[in-house]
């Protein structure tokens, strides 16, 4: 199943065969984790994610990070050439459905080896990375957007930070960017990992919410923030929406799922 014309796939398509031809290549690696489910959010994501902006074509393939072995719903992305598809491999399923978590973890557990998977991805290392969840919708323009948040952040000096696209907080941050406390984090909606710190996340949250399991994800990144002086920063507005309204057990709220009030479409 896809939710993507033909002319939304042909036309990303000339947009990244354009933009190769002109010797410009993808600064940011586009990761979304995903599994198996009802109902299927990944497919308006996808469809969010290309249309919204534009210039998302520029990241395609993006890989589509499994959390099980099931990943036949997502085949149509991999033969359009949008996505290559990474489901867990039958080591990985063993060992994270043998690991012993307390009652009722057992999908925050899948959801850290998943994300762990997103964190170490290959990439060219000097690319950053993009960690999106699957049941996201996308402002208009969030890659250009994003992109001038970077150039004011990195243009500062600084190479060791995180950037959420994505807060729950209902204020909107006074310049293109502002930080937030780590220990108020929640919401991993959408999440860049600049070059300079990948590789100590993922070392941190293997060992935090892998190797053991001591916090739900987006309390792992918080945590990480906050262990190791990392900023923690977001944009001025959030460039996702949670859209989920099945929830995976996962949000601090319980069944109350979250939104962020400074998203505009």
């Amino acid at each position: 199943m896809s939710l993507l014309s033909a002319e939304t796939v042909a036309a990303a398509l000339r947009r990244k065969a354009a933009a190769e031809a002109a010797g410009v290549a993808s600064p940011l690696e586009a990761v979304f984790v995903t599994v198996a489910r009802e109902p299927q959010y990944i497919h308006a994501t996808l469809r969010s994610f290309l249309q919204a902006d534009p210039a998302a074509a520029l990241l395609l393939p993006v890989t589509l990070m499994v959390g099980g072995a099931e990943a036949a719903y997502l085949r149509p992305y991999e033969e359009q050439g949008l996505a290559r598809i990474l489901p867990m491999t039958p080591p990985e399923i063993e060992r994270m459905e043998s690991f012993a978590v307390p009652e009722g973890k057992r999908t925050h557990y899948r959801y850290n080896t998943n994300y762990l998977r997103a964190l170490t991805v290959p990439r060219d290392p000097a690319q950053g990375l993009l960690i999106f969840e699957d049941d996201i919708g996308f402002a208009g323009d969030w890659l250009r957007k994003l992109a001038t948040a970077l150039r004011w952040i990195e243009g500062a000096g600084r190479k060791e930070f995180l950037l959420t696209l994505y807060s729950p907080f209902p204020y909107e941050a006074a310049t293109d960017f502002d930080a937030i406390v780590p220990e108020d984090f929640y919401g991993n909606q959408g999440i860049y990992y600049p070059p300079a710190v990948v590789k100590r996340m993922a070392v941190f949250f293997r060992h935090l919410a892998v190797e053991r399991y001591g916090q739900p994800g987006d309390l792992a990144v918080g945590a990480f923030c906050r262990a190791e002086a990392v900023p923690l920063l977001r944009t001025r507005r959030s460039l996702v929406q949670h859209e989920g309204v099945v929830t995976t057990g996962l949000s601090p709220l319980g069944d109350r799922q979250h939104r962020s009030p400074t998203f505009v479409e």
